[in-house]
């Protein structure tokens, strides 16, 4: 309604934001940008000088709230300094941050690189020595920044669990929030899919070939049985989810404990949903 983005998702990854976002997006009074996750602002420097590409991401109704959802607004520290120029672009912007249980988040940060072919490592061996799946399950090192840049009136905490526990309760507080009706989203689904594990999904060289023009030119004129055959050899699963000790799960969890009680004074209260350690 600004004429800038009025509402960003920022996080946390693997934690339902592209349900979320599309959902939001299902209400008449938001228009979600066309590019799902445009990461603008996390590694543009030079911003201003790019903003019309990066608006025109948006439909042009001046009576729509714009939305995006960038979960590497909230990937520190490998992006610094996101939470200052989005600040600078608009710093009226509400911004909604989507938590999910720290440790099963990162299970399923860790199922989706599996899938992908980013990693072949154990689970004991790539929790502990990539920073990342740690990291962007540390809610409280990460929204930080944007509650001492940001008023807290603009910062909506949401948690996963409950999100799926009491969807058309969660979704009002969302509507609340952003100051649009509730009862014009689509429907809610009851639960969230997380397609890492137990389907196939398209590996990186698959979504490569996918978006060459010559290359689904080439595919599409093979026999039936040999573009199945491509296909078995560029798409990769994980039957299952990934299992971890209960002594690994133990320190994971000390590792963000701290961010968790973090997160429960923002809130004012304890996420019981959530595990503990032992």
């Amino acid at each position: 309604m600004s004429g800038l983005v009025d509402v960003m998702l920022i996080g946390a990854q693997k934690s339902g934001t592209t349900a979320l976002a599309q959902h939001l997006g299902s209400h008449p009074a938001v228009c979600l940008s066309r590019e799902k996750e445009p990461a603008y602002f996390n590694t543009n420097a030079d911003w201003r000088a790019g903003l019309r590409d990066y608006h025109a991401l948006f439909a042009s109704d001046p009576d729509q709230l714009w939305l995006e959802a960038s979960t590497m607004y909230t990937f520190l520290p490998e992006f610094g300094g996101t939470h200052e120029r989005i600040a600078a672009y608009n710093p009226d912007v509400k911004l909604i941050y989507v938590m999910r249980d720290p440790v099963e988040r990162m299970l399923s940060n860790y199922a989706f690189r599996r899938v992908r072919r980013l990693t072949s490592d154990p689970p004991e061996v790539a929790l502990l020595t990539d920073p990342t799946f740690v990291n962007r399950s540390r809610y409280g090192m990460q929204l930080r920044p944007y509650f001492e840049t940001f008023p807290s009136e603009q910062i909506h905490l949401m948690v996963f669990e409950e999100h799926l526990a009491d969807p058309s309760r969660s979704m009002k507080e969302v509507a609340e929030y952003l100051g649009i009706s509730a009862d014009e989203f689509g429907p809610v689904e009851a639960t969230t899919r997380h397609a890492s594990t137990g389907e196939a999904r398209l590996s990186d060289r698959g979504r490569r070939l996918k978006h060459h023009q010559l290359s689904s030119r080439v595919i599409g004129s093979l026999p039936s049985p040999v573009r199945r055959f491509a296909g078995r050899w560029f798409r990769t699963t994980l039957e299952r989810k990934p299992e971890v000790s209960a002594e690994l799960r133990t320190r994971l969890h000390r590792l963000v404990e701290d961010d968790v009680a973090q997160v429960e004074e923002w809130l004012g209260r304890p996420v019981d949903l959530w595990s503990r350690r032992s």
